[in-house]
């Protein structure tokens, strides 16, 4: 007899991930630190099946700013979900392993977001790019054209469980 598999994370997302987590985010703009602020991360289930709190707490006192967005459940054999920022606002996430993964355009920029869990931490990145390329190259022949896009700034936080 075979012992049982342990489960994959698509198995045990948001579950095991569920509780509030905190720690200090840092935002690098062209290598030099442009800020640093508090930020917190709530994750808890909801009376509605497949739908948690993703609550997420920037900064403190004046400048403090509260998001209280839902993780919906879309798919979690896939690992497919969405945020649900509750403005019309609507973001899908993909859980590949232990990463959260979320790409979408807002204005003219392009931000590419990735919560990842270990056993001690959670570490939430954002990455923004400029949503235009800054040149085009390739296009020869059968080779496709390809657009290479410039950096805006990097927001990282690493966050452990209250």
């Amino acid at each position: 007899m075979n012992p049982p598999r342990p489960k994959t994370p698509k198995a045990t997302f948001p579950a095991t991930w569920q509780g509030t987590w905190s720690g200090p985010s840092e935002v690098v703009r062209q290598g030099k630190t442009a800020m640093t602020f508090p930020t917190s991360l709530t994750i808890e289930p909801l009376e509605a099946e497949g739908r948690w709190t993703w609550t997420l707490v920037y900064g403190e006192g004046e400048q403090r700013q509260v998001r209280p967005y839902e993780l919906v459940v879309v798919d979690a054999e896939t690992g497919h979900y969405r945020i649900d920022e509750k403005n019309s606002i609507v973001l899908d996430a993909f859980l590949e392993n232990d990463t959260l993964h979320s790409r979408f355009w807002v204005g003219d920029q392009v931000i590419e977001v990735q919560y990842r869990k270990t056993e001690a931490s959670l570490t939430a990145q954002l990455t923004t790019y400029g949503a235009k390329p800054l040149v085009m190259t390739g296009g020869e022949g059968r080779v496709p054209p390809v657009g290479s896009y410039g950096l805006h700034s990097v927001q990282r936080a690493v966050m452990s469980r209250e």
